[in-house]
């Protein structure tokens, strides 16, 4: 049985505002993790002229359990949250990602960010989840995945938008050729545009790949040189 019900959950998020910009970057983190950690992994501390920054938190609290510095055997949660959540065995969703979709639209229109253009820029889950803000209305005109794959199937129907990817020869959490292929395949529905692979890098990435990013940035118009 299934009620439909309204959560009041306190939502966090950090904006660098561009004024009178018409662009924005949006970055999302991956699994149990957090907007500043997207923040620092995917653009490091420097700032984009001219382009509106907005990193918001995934909608659930994800904790995750860490040691305590210099306490041995003691253990803290620290906040950390996901977009969605989805039995990777049975494949049942018990949280959709349409759903966190949504409550990002929600919380941009109260801040007067739906009239911006977007890049949406994804770690891992953050990848996997940066399609469905589109089928949930949002301006998009590039998604670049970082350690994340491409669903085909999120894919479909989505207006034309440009997709990039980057990824960890190394990563041995969403492998480098799970995500090679599935770019392949949503390249061949006319989305994918470049792939680029990281040499030595696992599960992260490094300040090559956040010049990558800016670079691509530049490419499709964003920022300047």
């Amino acid at each position: 049985m299934r009620s439909e019900i309204t959560l009041k959950i306190p939502f966090e998020y950090d904006l660098e505002v561009a004024p009178d910009s018409t662009k924005g970057v949006m970055l999302l983190h991956g699994f149990s993790e957090h907007r500043e950690k997207a923040r620092k992994r995917l653009l490091g501390p420097d700032p984009l002229v001219g382009v509106t920054i907005f990193s918001p938190n995934a909608p659930f609290p994800a904790p995750v359990r860490v040691p305590v510095a210099g306490n041995r055997g003691e253990f803290e949660y620290k906040r950390a949250y996901s977009w969605y959540f989805r039995d990777p065995k049975s494949g049942d969703e018990m949280v959709p990602p349409l759903l966190s979709a949504n409550a990002i639209l929600t919380v941009m229109k109260y801040l007067e960010l739906v009239q911006k253009k977007w890049i949406l820029i994804g770690f891992s889950q953050g990848g996997f989840f940066a399609p469905f803000l589109i089928h949930a209305g949002l301006s998009v005109q590039a998604i670049i995945g970082v350690g994340a794959a491409f669903n085909p199937e999120n894919y479909k129907g989505l207006p034309p938008i440009s997709v990039y990817g980057l990824h960890g020869m190394q990563d041995e959490v969403v492998s480098h050729s799970y995500s090679q292929k599935s770019f392949e395949e949503i390249k061949a529905m006319g989305y994918g545009k470049n792939y680029y692979s990281l040499p030595g890098l696992g599960h992260t990435l490094d300040e090559q790949g956040r010049r990558q990013i800016r670079e691509i940035l530049i490419q499709e118009d964003w920022i300047c040189r």
